[in-house]
C-alpha cells in the first residue's frame, strides 16, 4: 500500500509503503530496494541539492538521493503523531502535525520551534498543507475544515466545509490552486474558493465518492484520489472516471511526464 510518492527528473520513484517502508523503484534496471528505510513515510517532499526530506511519525528524515545517506531529525515532544505536510521556505521548512500543530525547521541550526501561527490554528491535527502563489499557507484539518495564514499580514481566516458535507463532516484531505481557484477536497465534495468568501461545489459531481487526494499535471488537467472508486479526471467541465483495472484505493497521484 503506498501512502506518499515522488518521482525525480530520472523517472526514478521513490515512495513509502505501509508495509515495506521507504523504497525506491530505478526504471533503468527496473529494480526496486524496499526498507531503506523501516519507517512509515506519510510526506515526501523534494529540496534542492538532490535531497528528499521525509515526514514520519515525530520526526522528519533527510534522504540523500544520489548517496541513499540519512539524517533523522526528531521533534522534542512525548507525544507521538505523524509529519503530514514539509514546505520548504528559503532555510527554513514549515511542518505541519497530526497532533501537534505546526513547527518551523532550520536548516542551518537544525532545530525545531513552534510556529508563531500556531496559536490562530482551528486544529491541531493538520492532514495536508499548502503554499499558493500569494506565499500564503492553507492548512487542511481534520475536524475543523480549512485555515488560512497570510504570514505577511499576520491575518487569519478560518473556513468551515461541513455546511457542504451531507454528514456534516469537516475533514479536508487536500488544497490545490488552479488558475485563481483553489480546490479544496473533503470527504465527500470537490469545493472551488474562487475569493475569500466564495465557494462553490462542483456541479455533477460523482455520487458515493470517498475523496483522498489531489493533483495538477503539466497540462494543467486536475486528478483525484479516492479511497473506494478509484481515479478520476476533471476535463473543465465534469468528472471522469478514469479506468484503473481493480485499482479502488488511491492516496497519492504522480504522472511520468
Amino acid at each position: 500500500k503506498v501512502i506518499s510518492l515522488f518521482v525525480d527528473e530520472h523517472k526514478k520513484v521513490y515512495y513509502g509503503n505501509l508495509y515495506h517502508g521507504f523504497c525506491v523503484y530505478d526504471p533503468n534496471f527496473k529494480f526496486t530496494r524496499h526498507n531503506i528505510l523501516d519507517e512509515i513515510v506519510v510526506e515526501i517532499t523534494p529540496y534542492r541539492n538532490k535531497q528528499l526530506w521525509l515526514g514520519v511519525n515525530s520526526a522528519i528524515i533527510r534522504f540523500d538521493m544520489d548517496l541513499f545517506h540519512t539524517k533523522k531529525f526528531k521533534i522534542n515532544t512525548t507525544s507521538k503523531y505523524d509529519v503530514t505536510g514539509i514546505i520548504p521556505e528559503n532555510d527554513n521548512l514549515k511542518i505541519s502535525t497530526f497532533g501537534e500543530g505546526i513547527y518551523n525547521f532550520n536548516l542551518i541550526k537544525e532545530v525545531f520551534t513552534k510556529d508563531n501561527e500556531q496559536m490562530l490554528l482551528s486544529s491541531k491535527n493538520v492532514q495536508c498543507s499548502y503554499q499558493d502563489r500569494q506565499q500564503m499557507y492553507w492548512f487542511g484539518t481534520y475536524t475543523n475544515g480549512v485555515d488560512l495564514v497570510d504570514p505577511n499580514q499576520k491575518k487569519f481566516n478560518h473556513f468551515s466545509t461541513s455546511a457542504y458535507n451531507k454528514q456534516g463532516d469537516n475533514v479536508v484531505w487536500g488544497v490545490l490552486e488552479e488558475k485563481n481557484r483553489l480546490w479544496i477536497v473533503t470527504n465527500e465534495k470537490v469545493l472551488i474558493k474562487t475569493n475569500q468568501t466564495q465557494v462553490a461545489k462542483i456541479k455533477n459531481s460523482p455520487k458515493n465518492v470517498i475523496y483522498s487526494t489531489i493533483y495538477k499535471d503539466k497540462k494543467g488537467i486536475i486528478w483525484l484520489g479516492t479511497i473506494n472508486h478509484g481515479l478520476f479526471k476533471w476535463d473543465g467541465k465534469q468528472f471522469i472516471h478514469e479506468k484503473t483495472s481493480n485499482l479502488k484505493i488511491i492516496k497519492s497521484i504522480y504522472f511520468i511526464e
